[in-house]
């Protein structure tokens, strides 16, 4: 381009100055040659001569040495340089001054910032909700590093527009850091909004900002006119303005790994060996644990038997129970229990917070964080920093009931969940949840929005101190239905699938929607929190709600009852205690035994999962297993012909990942190709008593060696023209995303 412009330009007859090589020309004479330290004195003289003037008087020392400090430090001279300067007689003081500033720290910060008004250096985006762009200090502090360094400017150069694709990157040992993939953050530093009406319009818009930019900082031309024409004065032509357009375009915005080789590479062949061993010795492992599996399955199935026989025979006497204290609340309460028409359900847990946060019906007894107390017979909720945690779950919930009664201080409070189930990491829950998406109305809150959708139901009108019944299904067939005073709240709807919540580590959170950082509290009281382990119908919701809170106590009933009703209804609940800590003893008594469990509990729910097959015949013998077996398999058979010939009909196949596809791929750094990884490649896992947690198919992985790397997976680019697109793929708090002209699709992406 450069050596274009020094030709003659469009629409001119002669070359222009601006664009001549670089001469030296001959010293013009001058009248008083006296103090011309330097040849570019010589031509300053020569033209005051010609026009009658003379020179200013040389500073004194003092003025001399506080311009310098400026204009090298932008900081004026400290008391004792000035002194130092002053006292000094040598006659290179001047000099080696010069040299001192320029050494400082204080010239790269001084003389990037005049760099960063050229490439416009910004720490946001504008536009609309001006996001940020995190990072950008490293660019500046990047910029400082170069002054300071003396980097020759062809090096510079390089690294502004294309220091990601050097072969030999300059690289900063003692902070560890590629300096040359920095230059290149400059190019970000546009206008850019979330998700513009017109990405191509909007990307027109950003890549001409950064030729823009590009032009006036590297050729000192505007070249912005070239977008439309032919530049007529300087020989910039449209060809060459999209020439460039089509660099610029064809490159994609994203954070990198900045850190040198030696950084990244510490470790990894220690780590390299550790995985080795591992494969061995778990290889060696899982041989020799091979011979056990019969066994174990075997066993499983009988502890499974045990405990469902056990939980059967509990739900024969509670159903018992429940019938004689359905007469002693028809004694105590008639009017109620007359319109409730039938017996209530038991809770797997409730909380009435009479006298403390005990569990009434097990032990997911609740501890108080925060402002939390207790008033009344109710948990009183009055900051943001109130909320109660229980103890977790005792068996494993997917289907389930979510049923609170709760006061409201303020109808306009927004995110906030008087009643959550959630995993111990906040990544997974389900919440009655009040004013998040629209201001005083309820809804099923979840992670990511994955189970939640506005149900339609009207804006909340109680009172302070009026008690409102909320409770949420989560029914078998993945529905949710919000309820609000015993009648249905809005419209039930399925979206997504139910999540197992599994024991002795999910838990209930009474105040929050979850217990992420930030999330503000529910403020108001509860008078009394239930959590069901199966989906209550809607008469049964019904019910609760005229059976109304507070509970009868347990003493209560008792003294209602007829003395022989009184002594069945203590053994009942004698024998009832017995079968829970039968049951509880299975399950705790066994921790080896735990994963078994939890394997087979998946199996049976997934029809793909190795095991599903041995849940579905592990109690038949013989021909009755033979011929189940037979059936499956060609039940199996039959819906992979039909999976197939619905795929080979209805979809192509863009890239295949785990084959030569994989190789147009990019993986994390730019210009690294994907390569594919064998089956049978695992992560070793970095918390727990797991190494691993399971073996994977043929594919591209990130993290094989370790998850400290990014894991971008980017795909070459491509055209949309159909109305779906499929993606196979795992992963841990990641996301597919459909990129158009570099702005994602939606507010997040396909989790």
């Amino acid at each position: 381009l450069m050596k274009a412009l020094s030709a003659t330009g469009p629409g001119t007859n002669a070359p222009h100055w601006a664009f001549q090589p670089i001469a030296r020309p001959p010293l013009p004479a001058v009248k008083q040659p006296e103090g011309m330290e330097h040849p570019v004195d010589r031509f300053l003289q020569a033209q005051r001569e010609q026009h009658g003037l003379t020179a200013a008087p040389l500073a004194d020392p003092a003025k001399r040495l506080r311009r310098l400090s400026f204009v090298l430090t932008g900081l004026p001279p400290s008391p004792e340089e000035l002194a130092a300067f002053l006292k000094n007689s040598a006659t290179d003081t001047y000099e080696k001054q010069v040299d001192l500033y320029l050494n400082s720290p204080r010239f790269g910060e001084r003389w990037a910032r005049h760099w960063m008004d050229l490439v416009r250096y910004c720490e946001s985006h504008g536009s609309q909700g001006d996001p940020e762009l995190p990072m950008a200090w490293r660019y500046r502090d990047y910029l400082i590093r170069a002054f300071n360094a003396d980097v020759p400017y062809n090096q510079f150069v390089k690294e502004h527009i294309a220091g990601d694709l050097l072969p030999s990157p300059r690289l900063n040992t003692a902070l560890g850091l590629n300096e040359s993939i920095l230059g290149t953050a400059q190019l970000r530093m546009v206008e850019l909004g979330y998700v513009p009406v017109d990405a191509l319009d909007d990307q027109v818009k950003a890549v001409d900002n950064q030729i823009d930019v590009l032009s006036k900082t590297f050729l000192a031309l505007t070249v912005a006119c070239a977008r439309c024409h032919d530049h007529k004065f300087d020989p910039v032509s449209q060809k060459d303005f999209y020439a460039l357009y089509g660099v610029l375009a064809s490159t994609r915005p994203g954070q990198v790994v900045v850190d040198s080789p030696a950084l990244r590479s510490t470790n990894r062949a220690a780590l390299a060996e550790i995985k080795a061993s591992l494969r061995t010795g778990l290889m060696d492992a899982w041989i020799s644990a091979s011979g056990e599996v019969p066994a174990k399955l075997r066993e499983t199935a009988r502890r499974k038997d045990e405990f469902n026989r056990l939980v059967r025979e509990r739900e024969a006497l509670s159903l018992r129970l429940r019938e004689l204290e359905a007469k002693a609340r028809q004694t105590l309460s008639p009017q109620k229990i007359a319109s409730a028409g039938s017996l209530l359900p038991e809770p797997l847990a409730r909380w009435d917070f009479e006298n403390d946060l005990q569990d009434q019906i097990g032990a997911m007894h609740g501890k108080a964080e925060g402002g939390a107390s207790l008033r009344g017979g109710r948990l009183v909720l009055k900051d943001n920093a109130s909320w109660v945690v229980t103890a977790p779950l005792p068996i494993n919930v997917r289907e389930k009931t979510l049923e609170v009664w709760v006061t409201l201080d303020t109808l306009e409070q927004k995110g906030v969940g008087p009643l959550t189930l959630q995993t111990p990491d906040s990544e997974i829950f389900d919440s009655i949840v009040f004013g998040e998406r629209e201001t005083g109305h309820w809804m099923a809150g979840s992670d990511f929005f994955r189970r939640t959708r506005d149900v339609g139901g009207p804006k909340e009108t109680a009172k302070p101190n009026e008690l409102v019944q909320m409770a949420i299904v989560y029914g078998t067939n993945d529905s949710i239905t919000v309820y609000r005073n015993g009648a249905p709240y809005g419209q039930s709807y399925t979206q997504g699938t139910l999540t197992t919540f599994t024991a002795n580590s999910a838990r209930v959170v009474l105040g929050k929607r979850h217990l992420s950082p930030g999330i503000p509290s529910f403020l108001g009281e509860v008078e009394e929190a239930r959590l069901y382990n199966k989906a209550l119908t809607a008469r049964q919701i019904s019910d609760l709600f005229s059976a109304g809170v507070p509970a009868v106590s347990p003493e209560t009933l008792a003294a209602a009852l007829s003395p022989k009703d009184r002594k069945t209804w203590t053994a009942l609940r004698s024998q009832i205690a017995s079968l829970r800590t039968r049951e509880a003893a299975l399950r705790t008594e066994h921790p080896t035994e735990k994963r078994w469990e939890e394997a087979l509990s998946a199996a049976a729910k997934e029809e793909s999962h190795p095991l599903h097959p041995w849940t579905l015949l592990a109690s038949r013998q013989g021909d009755s297993f033979r011929d189940g077996w037979n059936q499956w398999a060609d039940r199996w058979k039959q819906e992979l012909s039909t999976r197939r010939e619905f795929n080979r009909t209805n979809a192509s196949r863009q890239w295949t990942l785990r084959e030569d596809g994989a190789k147009q791929w990019f993986l994390g750094d730019p210009g690294t190709r994907a390569r594919t990884a064998n089956a049978g490649e695992f992560s070793v896992e970095t918390s727990g008593d797991r190494v691993v947690r399971g073996l994977y198919p043929s594919g591209v992985y990130s993290h094989l060696l370790t998850r400290k790397e990014p894991g971008v997976l980017t795909s070459p680019r491509f055209k949309i023209d159909t109305a779906n697109i499929s993606i196979r793929a795992l992963g841990e708090h990641s996301m597919a995303r459909l990129v158009v002209e570099n702005y994602p699709i939606g507010a997040g992406g396909i989790y």
